[in-house]
């Protein structure tokens, strides 16, 4: 396993993975109570409790205030990591992967399958992806490199 974390980067990767997780949540929950904050009647799955409280929340002043500057920091970021999977699931495109290679498909070939245009490998959906795509490639070269030079240098004479 160490070899194959240093190979593909995976504890970068898993950081960077849960960040865009962590910041796709937070989009997701902000457009929930978004949609209910701008819906005209109380949706039916929130008590009137619930829905009173929230109104009362989103007429405060500091509430108004929070919501501006969160407006110009979204407007701010760099984007989301974007793909191509559509809604079908990382596993799902493995497994897609798997019957076209013959093969089960590496980390970085998923990787390269959702994140390209047209699925070709080379045409990056955005500077974010391509950026971690050349810090796969390094770190694959450099893992490579490094375990070639450990079998290539053999005992040492005496």
């Amino acid at each position: 396993m160490a070899k194959e974390a240093l190979l593909f980067g995976i504890s970068s990767l898993e950081a960077q993975v849960k960040e865009a997780w962590v910041l796709k949540a937070s989009q997701r929950y902000s457009d929930f109570l978004r949609d209910i904050r701008d819906a005209t009647t109380k949706p039916e799955y929130l008590s009137e409790e619930e829905y009173k409280h929230w109104k009362v929340v989103w007429d405060r002043p500091t509430f108004k205030k929070k919501q501006e500057i969160n407006s110009k920091n979204r407007r701010s970021i760099a984007g989301p990591s974007c793909h191509t999977g559509g809604s079908i699931s990382n596993v799902e495109h493995g497994k897609k992967l798997e019957s076209k290679l013959g093969r089960k498909a590496t980390p970085h070939e998923l990787f390269l399958h959702t994140h390209t245009k047209k699925h070709d490998g080379e045409t990056f959906v955005d500077l974010k992806s391509k950026t971690i795509n050349d810090k796969m490639l390094t770190l694959k070269q450099h893992a490579i490199s490094t375990e070639s030079a450990s079998t290539n240098s053999g005992p040492t004479p005496m």
